[in-house]
């Protein structure tokens, strides 16, 4: 590419200017060449983009004089204009472009604006009124003419514009979200809601719009929602209209209303449409919170009408979902059980189905329990399930009163989980010896932290005798079955009368009940007492770590943590607890 430099460059550009100007003659006197005007607004832009606004705004009155109607000249020669300061230049070009197309938007909005930042108001208002005289049925004047207002006399005014647009144009939605914009900048908010109604329009197509300006508003959204429904359904209605009140009413949060406009809404509809509403419905569930009830009610819909059975099979599984996280358990198994039934006998994924409706009806009336496990074993003997269903089952069940009942739904049943609950209902019945044989026989199918548990049981089993033994039993059932409470106090008064040796290990069994209670205040108090009460027992080193844990919580307490895993490593420095203190300290000394 050659670079021009010098008188070079400037003969160049004199020799372009000269040919312009014949080809614009000739253009003039013959056609205009759109093709030149191009080439000229991209010199033009060169210019203007190099700082020369002069040559810039020769190159754009040369497009314009061959052309006075170049929406593009009019708007780069009226920036060029404002970047000079030089802006009343630009109001013959407007006029000669008038005078060519008297309704032209471009030529008129340009031309208000100018008026406007002059501060030329009265001109301004008469420009306005003149092109709104010739708008004849057309929105776009009126919203230009607001838009200008808005700024050179404010917010009345520029609704006034709206407003008579709306009624020169037969009540048209048109200039609704504007108007409601307008009004809620004024604080007329019930105005606004109002007007927002009136903007979604017959066929609902401006929802989106007005949820984006009604979620703007936050505190304000509740009462602006309300006036919204309320208009929406007003009759006559859409409908379109009552989905689009259905959409607010869920995305508000407001689930009884918009069962009852979806309700309303479905009288309207047949078919594919009715389908279709409902499954947009049922999705939009998913991004609400609780929405699991209108899901509910959407599913339940489809399926009223569905024939194919793999359809009917899907919108049962959405139910089962819905209807577990609204906590309607009944519903939930119904579904549940409509899908087994659908399958035919000894079918895997039936097996499957039948398992599922059992763990949803654990908390349902037992016997209904205890004859549908006997069901599904007569069906699936072999299945993989019964050990864990039995089990649910059982657990269901009081075990100081119904534990003849739970061992005999576990009579024949083989598999870990089993082993264990047959475990604690012989610890219930007091059978202590039977109880530790079902945990070793547990143990080795257990999860690696819950056979840890079940073996830290054993140990405290086999150490203890007598009355203390009974009591840490029947205490291991309490927390089995969640009553930490009733554990806690069993254990408390045990420790009054318990002979010395059995005291750190009730205190250490406390301790873990405590903990996972959630009371770790009172599980540290249990394993203070160990470490200055029974220094010598078997109990002090993890009793002394776990109390480190707690007190190295606290800034104020960490020192004396890190004293208490020193001297916790000193004195049992080969221990198997030894490694987990130092981590411990690591972890203290560098925080």
């Amino acid at each position: 590419m050659i670079k021009l430099t010098g008188s070079k460059q400037l003969w160049v550009s004199i020799f372009l200017s000269v040919m312009v100007n014949v080809q614009f003659s000739t253009v003039s006197a013959q056609r205009y060449n759109p093709s030149l005007e191009r080439q000229l607004i991209r010199e033009a832009a060169s210019y203007e983009g190099r700082g020369d606004l002069k040559e810039a705004e020769r190159v754009l009155r040369l497009v314009l004089s061959a052309n006075p109607t170049s929406d593009i000249g009019l708007l780069a020669i009226d920036r060029v204009l404002r970047e000079q300061g030089v802006l009343e230049k630009i109001l013959p070009l407007v006029n000669d472009y008038l005078e060519v197309d008297e309704d032209s938007p471009v030529a008129r909005e340009v031309g208000l604006k100018v008026y406007r930042d002059l501060n030329e108001l009265e001109t301004l208002k008469e420009s306005a009124e003149d092109w709104l005289a010739i708008a004849e049925f057309r929105a776009e004047p009126y919203r230009k003419v607001s838009e200008v207002f808005l700024g050179a006399y404010g917010r009345r005014e520029a609704l006034e514009v709206l407003r008579r647009g709306e009624q020169a144009l037969d009540g048209t939605s048109q200039f609704s979200l504007e108007i409601g914009d307008l009004l809620i900048e004024l604080d007329e908010h019930d105005s606004a809601a109002i007007a927002w109604a009136k903007g979604i329009g017959a066929d609902g197509s401006q929802t989106s719009a007005v949820m984006r300006r009604v979620t703007a508003l936050g505190d304000e959204e509740q009462v602006l929602v309300g006036i919204l429904l309320d208009e929406l359904a007003q009759k006559p209605t859409t409908t379109a209209r009552l989905r689009a009140a259905t959409r607010i009413a869920l995305e508000a949060g407001l689930l009884e209303e918009t069962l009852e406009l979806a309700s309303t809404a479905l009288q309207g509809l047949e078919g594919q449409a009715r389908r279709g509403f409902l499954t947009v419905l049922a999705r939009e569930t998913e991004e609400v919170r609780r929405g699991d009830k209108v899901a509910l009610w959407a599913y339940e819909s489809i399926r009223e009408q569905a024939s194919d059975l793999t359809e009917i099979k899907a919108l049962n599984y959405r139910i089962v979902t819905a209807a577990l996280g609204m906590g309607d358990t009944l519903k939930a198994l119904e579904a549940q059980y409509a899908i087994a039934d659908a399958l035919p006998r000894e079918n895997s994924e039936r097996r499957r189905a039948l398992a599922d409706g059992l763990r949803m009806g654990v908390i349902r009336n037992t016997e209904e329990q205890i004859a549908a496990l006997e069901h599904f074993k007569d069906e699936f003997p072999q299945a993989r399930e019964i050990d864990e269903l039995s089990v649910l089952i059982a657990l269901g069940l009081d075990p100081l009163d119904d534990e003849v009942l739970a061992k005999s739904l576990l009579d024949g049943v083989d598999g870990p989980r089993s082993d264990l609950e047959r475990g604690y209902l012989h610890l219930a019945n007091n059978e202590i010896d039977l109880g530790k044989e079902s945990f070793k026989a547990a143990v080795p199918g257990l999860p690696p932290h819950q056979a840890t548990e079940v073996l830290t049981l054993l140990d405290l089993l086999e150490r203890l005798q007598a009355s203390s033994l009974e009591d840490v039993a029947r205490a291991a059932v309490f927390e089995h079955r969640g009553d930490w409470e009733g554990s806690l106090i069993l254990l408390a008064l045990r420790l009054i009368e318990a002979p010395n040796q059995d005291k750190p290990i009730l205190l250490a069994f406390s301790a873990g009940i405590a903990q996972e209670a959630g009371k770790p205040d009172q599980a540290a108090k249990f394993r203070q007492e160990i470490v200055q009460s029974y220094p010598e027992s078997m109990e002090v080193p993890r009793a002394t770590l776990e109390l480190a844990r707690f007190k190295g919580m606290s800034d104020d307490s960490r020192q004396e943590a890190i004293k208490l895993l020193e001297d916790l490593i000193v004195e049992n420095p080969d221990s198997m607890i030894a490694p987990l203190a130092r981590r411990e300290l690591q972890r203290l000394a560098g925080g």
